[in-house]
C-alpha cells in the first residue's frame, strides 16, 4: 500500500469512527474542511461555492497550495450562473431534504488528476466546465424526486482527458450518457481526434472494442 492510499484509508477510517459521536453532516463537513486546508484555501460550510470548491479539491486530491490556487482561480473565473449551478450540484450532500440529489462520481479523482496533468489541452478550467455539463445532462436525463443520489462513471472521460489533443476545446466536446447495469450514468466521449501513439490507441481500443478506426478515435467512442 502506498502512502497516498494509506492516507485515503485513514480518512475513511477516522470518518467511520467519528460517526459514533457526530452526525453524518458534521463528518462530511470535516472532510471538506480538511481538503480545503490541504489545498490552501479557506472553507466556509455555510456557503455553497466554498463547499463545491472544497469537494473539487477533495476529488482531485490536491495537497499542493499552488495547484489549489490554480483550481480556485479557474473556479472563480467561471461565469456566475455556471459557478452557481455547479456549486448547487457539488454542494448537495443527499442527506438534507433540500440538498437532493447528490452526485457520486466513480473515477472522479482519476478524471480530475488526468485533466489537471494535461495542462496544455485540458487543465482545471476545461475540467470543471465539462463536469458542469455532465452534471446538467445527468440531472436532466435521470433525476426524479425519489432519488437522493445520482451516480456517474467518469472512467472513459478520464482516459480521454489524459491524452486529449483535439481540434475542439475539451469543455465543448460532445458526449453521450448510458445507464450501466450497476446504476451508473456512464459518460461516453463522442468526438473524432487523431491518435498517433500506438499505446494510447491500444488502451482506448480495449475500453471500447470495435469503436476505433486505425490511427483515429471515431465518433461514438
Amino acid at each position: 500500500m502506498t502512502e497516498d492510499r494509506w492516507k485515503e484509508f485513514e480518512v475513511g477510517k477516522n470518518a467511520i469512527l467519528r460517526l459514533e459521536e457526530d452526525s453524518e453532516q458534521a463528518v462530511y463537513d470535516s472532510i471538506l474542511a480538511r481538503s480545503a486546508q490541504a489545498a490552501g484555501f479557506t472553507f466556509d460550510g455555510n456557503k455553497r461555492e466554498s463547499r463545491a470548491l472544497a469537494r473539487l479539491a477533495c476529488m482531485a486530491n490536491i495537497t499542493d497550495p499552488e495547484k489549489g490556487r490554480q483550481l480556485e482561480e479557474s473556479f472563480n473565473e467561471m461565469e456566475e450562473d455556471q459557478r452557481v449551478t455547479l456549486s448547487t450540484y457539488l454542494a448537495a450532500d443527499g442527506i438534507n431534504p433540500n440538498q437532493k440529489p447528490a452526485f457520486a462520481f466513480q473515477d472522479g479523482r482519476l478524471f480530475l488528476q488526468k485533466a489537471l496533468a494535461n495542462e496544455q489541452s485540458v487543465g482545471p478550467s476545461a475540467a470543471i466546465l465539462i463536469l458542469l455539463k455532465v452534471c446538467q445532462e445527468v440531472y436532466e436525463k435521470y433525476n426524479d424526486k425519489s432519488k437522493s443520489l445520482l451516480m456517474v462513471k467518469l472512467s472513459r472521460l478520464a482516459t480521454f482527458a489524459a491524452d486529449f489533443q483535439g481540434s475542439v476545446t475539451f469543455q465543448d466536446m460532445p458526449f453521450a450518457l448510458e445507464m450501466t447495469s450497476d446504476g451508473y450514468a456512464l459518460v461516453i466521449p463522442k468526438v473524432w481526434i487523431p491518435v498517433s501513439k500506438e499505446d494510447v490507441l491500444k488502451r482506448l481500443t480495449l475500453q471500447c472494442p470495435g469503436g476505433l478506426g486505425q490511427g483515429s478515435m471515431s465518433k461514438g467512442w
